[in-house]
């Protein structure tokens, strides 16, 4: 996982106040529909926002495309 990605949802979990990996956990089951998040530790009510999952999708596709444009802007530059 990217550094800026894992402190971006580190801080939406403490605003959320849970665990980093119920966090994680609560937003993978929501995004898929299916589980019962945060059911582990007796919070099953507790929902992630449509909003939140959509940003860590949109965070995770301008991370990949950084490191896309990374990564041509090294090979570029090696064989220039």
């Amino acid at each position: 996982m990217a550094p800026e990605l894992h402190a971006e949802l580190a801080g939406a979990a403490e605003q959320a106040g849970t665990s980093l990996n119920q966090f994680i956990n609560d937003v993978l089951a929501s995004a898929v529909g299916t589980g019962d998040p945060g059911a582990e530790d007796g919070q099953g009510d507790r929902r992630v926002s449509r909003s939140v999952a959509f940003a860590l999708v949109a965070n995770v596709v301008v991370v990949g495309v950084a490191a896309a444009a990374a990564i041509v802007l090294i090979v570029l530059a090696l064989t220039s």
